[in-house]
């Protein structure tokens, strides 16, 4: 059984309905998930009770940890730009900031 502070974070094949991938995205609070703009990864914003916060990335084809991205407050909503090279992140405070 996994805790409070767990959040599932899993990725399925449409097509045939079977899960490629199951992980865990450790944290108080998850919010947005989404793909890089190649596919390649997968990223979620989580925070956790330390009062940490990033954008934590899976590689989307095994689900091995790729890498974080620490952020300076809680991460609402990111989007990348056409080339993944720049991420930009809504924080819960109405900031954004981008990084490269």
């Amino acid at each position: 059984s996994r805790s409070k502070d767990e959040h599932p974070v899993a990725v399925w094949n449409l097509t045939t309905g079977q899960r490629v991938w199951a992980g865990v995205a450790e944290g108080a609070w998850s919010g947005a998930v989404g793909f890089t703009p190649d596919g390649r990864r997968v990223a979620a914003t989580v925070s956790d009770k330390q009062g940490r916060h990033r954008v934590r990335f899976w590689d989307a084809a095994t689900g091995a940890a790729a890498g974080t991205v620490e952020l300076p407050g809680r991460g609402d909503h990111f989007a990348f730009d056409r080339d993944g090279k720049r991420l930009a992140v809504g924080l819960h405070d109405t900031t954004a900031v981008v990084f490269d």
